[in-house]
């Protein structure tokens, strides 16, 4: 078990402790977090947010907290933080593993129409299909091409076996808005809800992969800039997506 810890306003980036473990059980996980939590603070290091993906233990450790925010739903995101009773400390899911699981989704849509026991996820968007096939397609046609828009698609990610699927890299291969500029310019109107969703789901990531630094602007991309305001236009679209 790791614990890497991250700054929000600086480069900073290190593993702070680690643990042996077997089989993770929630009451391990909750002791040692708050002792990491506890030593960081002693430290001088504000603590504010805690940072996984969806394993199951994870989501359990947060449900064990008690809520700042108690919401309709009974969703826990926020706690006290124990160590530094001032501050809240807040549960976020990790942006990468947030994008493999939306292309998991994606690419289980191949399976919606089929016999097998194994069903995939039926996507729709105002009446259309959101399928994966139409990147099999464009792949599929263009890869002997030496030049072509969507020149990220390769044998890997767009057939992903299980060692492809846990890499990020692949997931943000397809979910691009290089491959949806190549689906929009083949005209196709049933394409037409897949390339809105994969132009979203690349923004997301953007908004929530950007960093403290200038990279925004050395790529031309104002969705990777820092967040210097409450009223930021990107939380619109954040909340919206």
């Amino acid at each position: 078990m790791v614990y890497l810890l991250k700054g929000v306003s600086n480069g900073i980036k290190e593993v702070v402790a680690n643990y042996g473990v077997g089989n993770l059980s929630v009451e391990q996980m909750y002791s040692w977090t708050w002792e990491v939590i506890g030593a960081l603070e002693l430290s001088g290091i504000a603590v504010i947010a805690f940072v996984s993906d969806g394993f199951s233990v994870n989501r359990s450790f947060s449900k064990k907290q008690k809520p700042v925010a108690k919401l309709p739903n009974g969703l826990i995101f926020d706690t006290i933080n124990k160590a530094a009773p001032q501050r809240v400390l807040y549960f976020l899911s990790d942006a990468p593993h947030l994008l493999k699981t939306i292309r998991n989704c994606l690419l289980s849509s191949r399976l919606c129409n089929s016999s097998k026991k194994k069903k995939g996820r039926c996507m729709r968007g105002n009446g259309k299909k959101i399928t994966w096939d139409p990147i099999i397609e464009l792949y599929e046609t263009k890869k002997h091409l030496n030049f072509r828009k969507s020149f990220k698609l390769n044998a890997m990610n767009v057939y992903p076996d299980s060692y492809a699927r846990m890499k990020v890299k692949f997931a943000g291969q397809i979910l691009s808005r290089t491959v949806a500029q190549d689906l929009e310019d083949q005209e196709r109107s049933d394409y037409s809800e897949l390339v809105y969703f994969l132009r979203s789901v690349n923004d997301w990531f953007d908004c929530l992969n950007g960093a403290h630094s200038f990279v925004g602007k050395k790529k031309r991309n104002d969705n990777l800039q820092p967040y210097t305001s409450p009223d930021d236009q990107r939380f619109d679209f954040l909340l919206s997506f």
